[in-house]
């Protein structure tokens, strides 16, 4: 019997992900649109369409950059094998990387990771996520802007924290999921679990992946997507919605 591999997933702090790549040149952040204002066919490098990513169809020169030598001023398969003459490396082909990503930032604010979401629905229930999360009567009727901690009546009910609007959900994040755990004893370990892994909760950076792995061309008729051969490197898998994780071989 052939033995079988286990495939093993873990989830991904963007927070941690972003400085990670920043600090290792493994990518940059995204601070400006796709393309030029002035020529529509001219990537800006601070975009999500970068040529950081790597060349794509249309590009002067479109994948001669996959042939190079360390410091890159020799580009082409022509120079395959030959010695750079500025940095003493050989001129080899070398495929894109597929793990370089653009980053958004919108520090200080947050989001919720998808895959929370759904799990901050199943410990808190659907309806009072959206609830907490909803700021539709952040403002009361004297003009006042409610605390987190003010409840409301609605339809001769109390409710503490809903409409308090995610900024607040997540600067008293503590306190809320304790006083649900209360309320929801069946629920108190993963509320327990979803206090302890805050920084996976939330996040304030949302990653853009390398064009490679997105259609680089749009026609009349088809995409067009940029040529990579997988094989060359460790998986990398999106899994469910936005959930990055990335997969180990489990023998």
């Amino acid at each position: 019997m052939s033995d079988r591999t286990r495939i093993r997933f873990q989830r991904i702090n963007f927070e941690t992900e972003c400085w990670y790549d920043l600090i290792n040149g493994r990518g940059f952040l995204i601070n400006d649109t796709p393309f030029s204002d002035v020529d529509k066919s001219i990537r800006n490098m601070g975009g999500p369409r970068s040529p950081l990513y790597g060349s794509t169809y249309g590009d002067t020169n479109e994948f001669c950059d996959r042939y190079h030598c360390k410091c890159g001023k020799h580009i082409g398969a022509a120079f395959e094998g030959e010695i750079c003459s500025f940095c003493n490396t050989k001129i080899e082909f070398t495929d894109v990387d597929i793990k370089f990503t653009g980053w958004i930032n919108f520090h200080p604010f947050h989001v919720i990771s998808p895959i929370y979401y759904l799990k901050l629905q199943s410990a808190l229930s659907k309806k009072a996520l959206e609830n907490i999360i909803a700021n539709d009567n952040i403002i009361t009727s004297a003009g006042v802007i409610r605390k987190h901690s003010d409840t409301i009546e609605v339809k001769k009910s109390m409710l503490t924290y809903h409409n308090i609007g995610l900024d607040q959900f997540y600067d008293h994040y503590e306190e809320i999921m304790m006083w649900y755990r209360s309320k929801r004893k069946q629920k108190a370990d993963l509320i327990d679990q979803l206090i302890e892994q805050k920084d996976y909760v939330f996040t304030s950076k949302i990653p853009v992946f390398s064009c490679a792995l997105r259609p680089m061309g749009l026609t009349a008729e088809s995409y067009y997507f940029s040529p990579i051969n997988f094989s060359r490197h460790k998986t990398s898998l999106i899994v469910g919605k936005s959930l990055i994780a990335t997969s180990t071989a489990v023998r």
